[in-house]
């Protein structure tokens, strides 16, 4: 697993990741299992059966507004994977419903996301990760019928899940791991 920085690089997965600074793993090997941690960002894990391929992204605005998702999924293309036949799950994360935003997050992320996803007015706003992840996977070519998408928040549920923000920053991490892919 990388060292996470809240970007938009993709590394192989293999003994070589575990000191990269990254926040996408991809592997085609059994033995090695993309893995990210979340405490609020997107966990989103990508495979392609056909293409024996799969990836675990960590997903946060800064990734966002970065492009990691397009960015994944022309990782997964690049290795042979038909973007019209990923699979795609969207882990319990961050819901617009507690992530309020300052005007220049919302500013940034509204590039990105074309406006969808953002709410509110004023100096602060919220910002909905899980649809602007999800808006990214469509434009990049994914069917709606292979995404799946957790409705989870990470902040009201504090009895399943840690949160960066809830716990003040010293929160624990979920793991986000997906398996070598079977075959179609």
């Amino acid at each position: 697993m990388p060292c996470q920085v809240h970007g938009a690089r993709i590394v192989e997965a293999g003994p070589s990741s575990e000191a990269a600074r990254a926040d996408g793993v991809i592997s085609r090997d059994a033995a090695w299992a993309p893995t990210v941690r979340t405490a609020d960002c997107v966990p989103l894990l990508l495979v392609a059966p056909a293409a024996d391929v799969a990836a675990a992204v960590h997903a946060g605005w800064r990734g966002v507004a970065s492009r990691i998702v397009p960015e994944a999924v022309r990782a997964l293309a690049a290795r042979g994977a038909d973007r019209s036949r990923i699979y795609a799950a969207i882990g319990p994360s961050i819901g617009a419903c507690c992530y309020a935003v300052s005007r220049t997050v919302a500013e940034v992320l509204r590039g990105a996301v074309d406006g969808r996803g953002l709410r509110g007015g004023g100096p602060d706003g919220s910002v909905d990760l899980r649809l602007a992840v999800e808006r990214h996977l469509l434009r990049a070519g994914l069917r709606e019928s292979r995404i799946w998408r957790s409705d989870a928040c990470t902040r009201c549920d504090g009895d399943r899940w840690y949160s960066h923000r809830r716990e003040g920053g010293v929160a624990g991490r979920q793991a986000a791991v997906v398996g070598r892919p079977l075959n179609d």
